[in-house]
């Protein structure tokens, strides 16, 4: 639901800081002790839920309507599988670029494997390698 947060369910406690704290740790010790980079899969071409409503939304209760890609007809257009992020949108390609260096800075990730790139502007990617 979060693009920024740890997946609680791999940490002892899921709802506490343990997520943040326990996966800062993993990521240190696989550079540390193994000596390997670790490749973080991120999805930024559709997000969980959409509506002003939905129980599992986030973007559009901040603007609705806003960060999701809409088709001639004005729905939601659905080409990847589920609801298609705008990162052509000023403020959707700044969440994205901002989550991507908070990953990279905060939790030291060394690299990022998109999820169906190709639905994300070529200036958000080039934006990102600039902040880094």
């Amino acid at each position: 639901m979060h693009y920024g947060v740890p997946e609680g369910s791999y940490a002892s406690d899921p709802d506490g800081s343990s997520r943040i704290l326990e996966f800062r740790e993993m990521i240190s010790s696989i550079n540390r002790d193994i000596g390997l980079n670790v490749v973080m899969d991120v999805v930024y071409n559709h997000c969980l839920g959409s509506g002003p409503h939905g129980p599992h939304s986030v973007l559009d209760k901040i603007v609705p309507g806003y960060y999701l890609r809409r088709n001639l007809a004005g729905g939601v257009e659905e080409s990847t599988c589920m609801n298609n992020t705008a990162s052509e949108h000023a403020m959707m390609s700044r969440l994205i670029v901002d989550d991507l260096v908070h990953w990279a800075k905060d939790y030291k990730i060394d690299g990022f494997r998109f999820d169906l790139m190709g639905h994300i502007m070529l200036s958000t990617l080039q934006v990102f390698y600039w902040n880094m």
